[in-house]
Order: structure tokens, then C-alpha cells, then sequence
């Protein structure tokens, strides 16, 4: 239990600023598939592959802030598409779309 509340006195407020943030935006932004005039559940827009970028820049130079902006967006995502696999309704199932791919 001590172990618990050493690593919260340890995390700071703006981390956490930016980490909740990063959540907030990463649970709407599949969804700006809309606004790209792109198909519903996109592969560009509900994939990690933003989350993928972000990672690969984080590696060339690491800075903490973008780490707890990449913990927030990164779960938000996960919890987006997870919730995507269960839609209210089947009509047209939640498959993704790509867009270089035409099967019709």
C-alpha cells in the first residue's frame, strides 16, 4: 500500500493536466472519421496507428510531458474501440473500412 502512494506523491498536476486531456481527446477522435467525410470506423482514424507515430517521435525524443499525453490518448483509444466492437446496433457490423480496398 506505502508503494501506491509514493507513486501518486510522485505524479505532478500538469502530467496529469495533460494525461486527462489526452483522454478526452482520444475518446472522441475515431470518431473524426465524420468530419474527414471518411467511412464510419475508418482504419486511419480507429487504429492505433496514430498511437504508433506518437510512440515512434516519443523514442527520438523522449519528453515526460508527451509521455502522459501518450498514456491518456493511448487509453482512450483502447476504450473507444473496445466499445466500437459492441455497437447498439448490427446494422452493417463493425468491421473497418479502408479506403484503398473496394470490395463492392
Amino acid at each position: 500500500m506505502e508503494e501506491i502512494f509514493n507513486s501518486l506523491n510522485k505524479l505532478d498536476f500538469m502530467g496529469m493536466t495533460v494525461a486527462i486531456t489526452a483522454f478526452l481527446v482520444g475518446l472522441k477522435f475515431p470518431d473524426f472519421d465524420f468530419k474527414l467525410k471518411l467511412k464510419h470506423r475508418n482504419i486511419l482514424t480507429h487504429s492505433p496507428f496514430l498511437v504508433f507515430i506518437f510512440l515512434y517521435y516519443y523514442t527520438k525524443e523522449p519528453v515526460e510531458i508527451t509521455r502522459y499525453f501518450i498514456i491518456g490518448f493511448s487509453l482512450a483509444i483502447g476504450i473507444h474501440l473496445i466499445f466500437d466492437l459492441f455497437p447498439k446496433g448490427w446494422g452493417g457490423g463493425s468491421l473497418l473500412k479502408i479506403p484503398i480496398v473496394s470490395l463492392q
